[in-house]
């Protein structure tokens, strides 16, 4: 029997065999089973909070896309989570940046009506107006801007919308337009005035009207009234161009329009061509040289000859009277053909004059001094004054000034109960002064005919006998020296006076203003009266005088 096992060859064979054929029948097997599934590793929950600060980080680092795909979802799936509020104002804003302002405008349109409280609501509705603008949707923009005005934004952010304002509305509201501009200016937007006035110049006549009374002498206003002067000169309604260019002149120089202003009456004095013969009749020598000759320049001030330009030509005959009547007579034969004289200064120079009625204009001190009286009085009685004592020189002018007082007085229902003359010259107003405490009927303000010296001598001896009484007083030529002579003696004292160098009318430090530039010093009252001459003559407006003023507190009060 043959061995077939251990380890004979044959066996051996039959082992290796039979093992081939399990591997090859296990293969089969494995091929034909169906494949097994990996076994996945539970990955942990991501939060909604957590995703919503992915998104925001990619914004942060300019990854727009990816944070409007992360927010976009978050809005869609979880619009009730807390964070969502800085979710969708981010979304709008990355939307925005890339330009899709429609998406943008909606985001933001969702924004404000899900968080109308929110931190970011300025913000949100600056960048809804600002998609609209990128989308042509002015008329809404417009209106959303006007509200936003009202939400108290940061400077950059209100001159933004100020500029978009102005520039939209210039041909839909030109007024709004301008309050707009008007806001920017005060804002410091220099350009905004520049804009402004290029709108002012394209308006129609009513529109300009619209615009001076809104804005009077401000800059839109003062602009708009030389842009109307032009244009009726341009339809010859010279008489209309006159009548404004006159009540704008001087408010025009100081807004700096005095290049336009220029213009416009040369303008319309070529279109005039009208020339108006004017004579001086002053002393330009002799003992009244000085007071002549500064009339003569207040009178070339107000002719435009120096200063701002006037609307009409002026020739000038000058001739110097030399103070005396004959000089007055000898000139006076040498102004033919004139429309008007300015002068002489003297009473008896007035007197002299033989012309015209309107033809000329006096200045002699007697008709300012009548005028100043008149407002003394006046401003008495108002004060509730009845009865008023005179102090006047004993000589023929003096005289004449007492009798000028009671006519006056009487005039204006006041009583003169008490008049006392004294040596010019006098010093000494203690004996004077010393008979009103056994005056039967007190006054209740003494006035002083002659000038500061003698106020300052009697309101300081009235202060030593004690007398309570008030003091007025004439042709004060120099007010602030009055006060520092004698101020603490004066105090409820009213005073009149040609010239107020310290007025603040504003013709008046117009016309202080403009004799400096000319001339290089100050005005004095006969330069004024030559100003104030000249303008009448011209038809123009002339400043007030004379002027009353009061001592109060140690200073000079105007009294309107």
């Amino acid at each position: 029997m043959p061995n077939v096992t251990g380890n004979s060859p044959r066996y051996m064979s039959w082992r290796r065999g039979l093992r081939g054929t399990l591997v090859l029948l296990f293969l089969a097997i494995l091929s034909c089973a169906p494949p097994r599934r990996p076994v996945e590793v539970p990955r942990p929950r991501e939060e909604p909070g957590q995703r919503l600060q992915q998104c925001l980080q990619a914004y942060r680092e300019g990854r727009l896309q990816e944070a409007i795909r992360g927010l976009e979802s978050l809005r869609l799936k979880r619009p009730e989570i807390p964070q969502m509020e800085e979710g969708l104002y981010v979304l709008a804003l990355a939307h925005f940046k890339l330009g899709h302002f429609r998406e943008a405008a909606r985001r933001l349109e969702e924004f404000l009506k899900r968080y109308p409280r929110s931190v970011h609501r300025k913000d949100a509705l600056l960048y809804l107006v600002r998609s609209l603008r990128e989308m042509g949707k002015t008329e809404e923009a417009l209106e959303l801007s006007q509200k936003l005005l009202m939400e108290g934004l940061p400077l950059q952010e209100k001159l933004e919308v100020l500029w978009f304002l102005s520039r939209q509305l210039r041909q839909r509201d030109p007024f709004k337009a301008l309050r707009y501009y008007d806001l920017l200016m005060q804002k410091g937007q220099g350009k905004a005035r520049d804009e402004a006035l290029g709108l002012i110049a394209t308006l129609g006549p009513e529109e300009l009207k619209e615009v001076m009374r809104q804005w009077g002498e401000e800059d839109f206003g003062i602009y708009a009234s030389l842009v109307l002067a032009r244009e009726q000169i341009r339809w010859g309604r010279l008489k209309e161009a006159e009548e404004i260019l006159q009540e704008v002149q001087e408010e025009a120089e100081g807004k700096g329009f005095g290049g336009l202003l220029e213009e416009v009456w040369l303008e319309l004095v070529e279109r005039k061509g009208e020339e108006v013969k004017v004579g001086l009749l002053l002393p330009l020598s002799g003992r009244y040289g000085r007071q002549g000759r500064s009339v003569m320049r207040g009178a070339f001030l107000a002719a435009g000859i120096f200063g701002p330009r006037r609307m009409t030509k002026v020739r000038f005959l000058i001739r110097d009277t030399d103070g005396t009547a004959q000089g007055v007579l000898e000139g006076l034969g040498n102004m033919e053909g004139v429309d008007a004289i300015i002068g002489p200064l003297s009473p008896e120079g007035a007197r002299t004059v033989q012309m015209g009625e309107g033809r000329h204009e006096v200045l002699s001190g007697w008709r300012e001094a009548e005028r100043e009286m008149g407002a003394l009085l006046e401003e008495a009685r108002r004060e509730g004054m009845a009865k008023i004592g005179v102090l006047y020189p004993s000589t023929p002018q003096g005289r004449a000034m007492a009798l000028m007082v009671q006519e006056l007085a009487k005039e204006r229902g006041l009583e003169v109960s008490l008049l006392r003359a004294y040596r010019k010259g006098t010093v000494d107003f203690g004996p004077v002064l010393s008979d009103l405490k056994e005056a039967e009927a007190l006054p209740e303000a003494l006035l002083v005919t002659e000038d500061e010296e003698v106020l300052c001598l009697v309101a300081s001896q009235l202060a030593y006998l004690d007398l309570e009484v008030g003091l007025l007083g004439l042709k004060v030529s120099d007010p602030e020296r009055l006060l520092s002579l004698c101020g603490r003696y004066l105090e409820g004292a009213v005073i009149s006076c040609p010239f107020f160098k310290g007025s603040q009318r504003a013709e008046v430090r117009s016309f202080v203003r403009d004799f400096r530039e000319a001339y290089g010093r100050d005005p004095d009252p006969f330069a004024f009266m030559g100003f104030r001459a000249m303008l009448s003559i011209l038809g123009g407006k002339t400043p007030p005088s004379p002027f009353l003023l009061k001592v109060a507190d140690g200073r000079l009060r105007e009294i309107p």
